[in-house]
């Protein structure tokens, strides 16, 4: 997302238990498998991290600069501002340890995080 993205679509967002089908027998995992005989679907973590940016992040949103004070290579951050004028900062930390860091440069305020391990955080401010 900063570097100059417009979107994300996943290649598949639902296959079945074998990750297929696939005209090429490239089989692969999805946000969602279908278990066809017991007529269940199974939603995966992909699902959950495509819900979280797809809830804060609505078409029109402008992505800002940004500095994190205090990077880790495990952890990502990136600043939005939408349409209502809110700054949405998503960071996900991918650690099994918890992060603490630092945010600034996009807004008046700088923003100090601790991330739980293995974890995604997000901060939506009213900027009126």
């Amino acid at each position: 997302m900063n570097h100059w993205s417009s979107g994300w679509v996943d290649w598949n967002l639902a296959l079945d238990m074998i990750g297929g089908p696939n005209w090429v027998s490239n089989f692969a995992d999805a946000a969602i498998i279908v278990n066809a005989e017991k007529q269940e679907y199974y939603k995966q973590p992909m699902y959950y991290a495509l819900a979280h940016f797809s809830k804060f992040l609505k078409p029109g949103s402008t992505r800002l600069g940004f500095k994190v004070t205090n990077p880790d290579d495990n952890v990502r951050s990136t600043v939005f501002k939408t349409e209502e004028n809110q700054l949405v900062v998503i960071t996900v930390n991918n650690n099994d340890y918890a992060a603490n860091l630092t945010i600034e440069g996009f807004a008046e305020n700088v923003v100090g995080l601790t991330l739980g391990p293995r974890s995604f955080r997000t901060l939506v401010i009213n900027n009126s």
